[in-house]
């Protein structure tokens, strides 16, 4: 029969597995009777993303990783939707813990546990959760249903907006907030008070709001009608005077239909050039006992 490790590394590689499945995974994999060699273990902290693709680490060390996994998946609640929440419990998770919530929101975390916070904190505040929601990832799935107006889903931007006002309105505290500004590269001073650094991302949020307003507003504009230039107006002017002229309105009569027709819609042609039978009205000749042009004799 296949381990329980077994069946783990097939399923972590393609899927994407909820926080609970893969701390229970883990800890069955960490059990004596387990029986996992130190390459089945390795393969695991690599699909969980504890070590990097093609690094050696020895059993102990493989071991304490897991360990520290399984009690960082413990001690955070992956589904979380309250953003503010997340936010500040980003500061105090372990790299565990910090690895458990990336698996859960599809992101790759790597470096030291500050920049694993920065990678985090890029994700919730950039709308990414819109486009992972669809891939079977019950944080990012969790988030997105919150903002759910009816049965529409929001896309990427305006879920950034409704998750950084959230964050302005929210109760963020001093520290968290500060990365997420240093994240969006906003400007501030280090000893700003909490409401002074709400200011600024609230700023920051209607900043966006507006660039996006006029982004809108400039596609819709793009597709009016070009102005004509002085001399295609100039043209067309000439055409319609022309076309208005006593000249123009002038009326005549066909010498084939016996119409009265406009003389711009008539067309001169030598005579030497028509032939002249063809004018001739009404057509009466007999064809098999029948008139030849029925359509052409008056009534």
């Amino acid at each position: 029969m296949l381990s329980v490790l077994c069946l783990s590394t097939c399923l972590l590689g393609p899927v994407y597995l909820e926080g609970e499945v893969v701390t229970l995974l883990v800890d069955a994999i960490l059990r004596p009777h387990s029986r996992c060699s130190t390459v089945q273990l390795a393969d695991i902290a690599r699909a969980i993303g504890l070590v990097a693709s093609g690094a050696k680490v020895v059993r102990r060390k493989l071991v304490s990783m897991l360990e520290d996994y399984k009690s960082g998946c413990a001690s955070v609640q992956l589904l979380d939707v309250n953003v503010c929440v997340v936010v500040n419990n980003v500061e105090g998770l372990t790299r565990g813990g910090l690895l458990s919530v990336g698996f859960a929101h599809g992101v790759t975390l790597q470096g030291n546990r500050d920049s694993m916070r920065d990678t985090l904190i890029s994700h919730l505040s950039s709308g990414e959760c819109a486009l992972h929601a669809c891939k079977n990832l019950p944080a990012c799935a969790s988030i997105m249903q919150t903002f759910v107006v009816g049965h529409v889903s929001p896309d990427r931007f305006v879920l950034r907006m409704c998750m950084l006002d959230a964050m302005c309105s929210g109760r963020i505290k001093s520290l968290p907030l500060k990365r997420l500004l240093r994240v969006l590269k906003v400007p501030f001073e280090s000893d700003m008070t909490l409401p002074q650094l709400r200011k600024t991302l609230g700023r920051y949020v209607q900043r966006l709001r507006t660039e996006q307003e006029h982004r809108i507003t400039e596609v819709a504009h793009s597709d009016w009608p070009v102005l004509l230039s002085d001399q295609q107006k100039t043209d067309v002017v000439k055409r319609f005077r022309e076309a208005t002229s006593s000249e123009a309105l002038k009326m005549f009569v066909c010498s084939s239909c016996n119409e009265r027709r406009s003389v711009s819609d008539g067309n001169e042609v030598p005579l030497v050039d028509i032939d002249t039978n063809l004018l001739k009205r009404p057509d009466r000749r007999i064809v098999d006992g029948k008139i030849a042009y029925p359509q052409w004799i008056d009534p």
